[in-house]
């Protein structure tokens, strides 16, 4: 299998004191080159999450039903036709239940009745704004729900990618560790064969080489960009977080709360459609009737009229009462559900402030250190050849191990911020996290 970095040879044979010399001073180019003239690198800065954008085609499709829904409820007029058709049996049959008398008027063999009707409760025009927005809330709910969870996705992803970012910077510092370890290796091994150290010290290079190879292969797997050869210089900050903006930033912004907000208007909207009236039926009609009169004669005539039901019941009183406490239960669930997303986020919060100190000591440590190098340049220019070259790639090593010790912690410091903000799953990290340069 194919990886995107590739280990150089452990162990070497004929070994030539010349070759290593040259290999050393190879080293001590690169190492002045990318010590003391680091590249720019900018870190990508945190997005605003939230309730995403949304794609354009599950825009459209909530636009589209939204619309159909309103043509719907625009189209309902409130008018309905009604009819009824129907012939009366033989006299004969029914006379011992029929009191007409043989009246041209009241008695007839057939009739056929169309009737206009306008149910104008149930209709667009009684409380027509709170059905429009009992359509508006429905479909805003029913976005809100689809993407809950994308605003996590977002932050997975982001994740993943700054993690990537980081694992870059931090695998060009081991790979120029793991160059200088190859040529402390060469030099063991000569002077190993020269019996002029013991087999321990060339054991605890080559461990250590194998471990950062080992540590560079998880970073690179076979589709991977192999890492260059090179030092970022990133200056870190103090990261501080507002646990009282948060929280303020959880209640006001969080999803799952604005879900459940939306829900809360959405029932104070239907307590709005809620009263007796909505349960009654009031229509209004014009009605045309024909009749085949028992002489076999056509009459015709119109009438004029309304139609009514009363329910002899009225729940709108405890309907409006459940909703009530459908509401309070949606409060209750957004306060408990911030205090748990704040307890989660605790954790987090502790470790970024712990890893604050660790960042300032390391920096501290890592600064000293190159003044050091740079101070110990100028001896080791005037006492060309009058020194120890393994001395001194080790202290370019020291130099490394602590760059590498510096970005691990803030890019462990850079996830726990991700994951704070996945967890309460706020529009913008910058509204709860200032920070200031580490002197």
């Amino acid at each position: 299998m194919e990886y995107g970095y590739r280990p150089k040879m452990l162990v070497y044979e004929n070994l030539k004191n010349d070759s290593v010399l040259r290999d050393f001073h190879r080293r001590f180019r690169v190492m002045e080159r990318v010590v003391f003239f680091p590249v720019d690198y900018v870190m990508p800065q945190a997005p605003v999450f939230g309730f995403p954008a949304g794609d354009a085609v599950s825009d459209s499709l909530y636009q589209l039903k939204a619309g159909l829904d309103m043509l719907a409820l625009d189209r309902n007029t409130g008018l309905e036709v009604t009819g009824q058709v129907y012939g009366r049996l033989s006299k004969k049959l029914t006379s011992f239940l029929s009191t007409d008398d043989d009246d041209p008027v009241s008695v007839y063999k057939a009739k056929v009745q169309a009737e206009v009707g306008w149910n104008w409760i149930n209709s667009k025009f009684y409380h027509g704004y709170y059905k429009e927005r009992d359509i508006k809330l429905g479909t805003d709910i029913a976005k809100a729900r689809q993407r809950l969870d994308d605003g996590r996705a977002d932050m997975d992803a982001w994740a993943d990618s700054l993690e990537q970012h980081w694992n870059h910077v931090i695998a060009g510092v081991m790979l120029c560790h793991v160059r200088n370890l190859d040529v402390l290796n060469e030099a063991y091994q000569m002077m190993l064969e020269q019996d002029r150290i013991t087999s321990g010290q060339l054991l605890d290079v080559m461990n250590e080489k194998m471990q950062l190879e080992f540590q560079l292969a998880q970073f690179y797997a076979k589709d991977s960009i192999a890492p260059r050869e090179e030092l970022v210089w990133l200056k870190p900050e103090a990261i501080a977080i507002d646990t009282v903006s948060l929280r303020q930033q959880v209640a006001a912004n969080n999803p799952q709360n604005l879900l459940n907000k939306l829900k809360i208007a959405q029932l104070d909207n239907n307590a709005k459609l809620l009263s007796y009236i909505a349960t009654m039926r009031l229509t209004p009609f014009a009605r045309w009737s024909t009749y085949l009169t028992s002489q076999d004669k056509i009459s015709n005539n119109v009438d004029f009229g309304v139609r009514f039901t009363f329910p002899l019941w009225n729940a709108t009183k405890h309907q409006k009462a459940s909703i009530e406490v459908q509401k309070e239960i949606l409060r209750d669930e957004n306060s408990t559900y911030t205090d748990n997303v704040m307890t989660h986020c605790r954790m987090n919060i502790d470790a970024v402030r712990r890893l604050n100190q660790a960042i300032a000591v390391e920096y501290r440590h890592l600064t000293q250190l190159k003044k050091y190098l740079a101070m110990r340049q100028n001896t080791y220019a005037k006492n060309q050849g009058r020194y120890s070259y393994i001395d001194r790639l080790l202290e370019y090593n020291q130099y490394l191990k602590s760059m590498e010790r510096l970005y691990t912690q803030m890019k462990e410091r850079s996830l726990s911020l991700i994951q704070i903000q996945r967890l309460a799953n706020v529009p913008n990290v910058h509204s709860f996290v200032t920070t200031t340069p580490i002197l």
